[in-house]
């Protein structure tokens, strides 16, 4: 009886019985080593996890209407210092403006964060070392 001592596989059978000893160690091997590795990148996708996808977009959503929610006092306080005092309409009209550029860099960061986020699982899938 030949056994190799790296893998321990008997070699002295036949080369079928050889051949499925070694597929058995290599399935063996890959899971109790790959498996659960492979297992957890899957879990940080939004394939198996759909929270990662929905806290990606909401915390791009929060930060990007946080940044605009402070805009109307900071344009206030600047005119103010420049002694600037704009009538009812032009502060509406500012705030307008404001508003829908607020609405569009909202937008802008959620889709950011979806491709971001679908990005990420491409790279999972393709075999990247998962974010542990």
């Amino acid at each position: 009886m030949a056994i190799d001592p790296v893998t321990g596989i008997d070699m002295s059978g036949s080369a079928d019985q050889i051949a499925a000893d070694v597929m058995a160690a290599e399935w063996a091997e890959w899971e109790n080593t790959f498996k659960p590795i492979e297992l957890a990148a899957l879990q940080q996708s939004s394939l198996v996890n759909p929270q990662v996808l929905t806290d990606a977009v909401s915390k791009a959503q929060s930060t990007a209407q946080g940044t605009y929610a402070a805009m109307p006092g900071m344009l206030q306080r600047r005119q103010k210092g420049m002694g600037i005092a704009p009538t009812a309409e032009q502060t509406m009209a500012s705030n307008r403006i404001m508003n829908v550029e607020g609405a569009q860099a909202t937008a802008g960061a959620m889709n950011k964060a979806r491709a971001d986020v679908a990005a990420e699982d491409e790279q999972l899938l393709l075999g990247s070392m998962p974010k542990m």
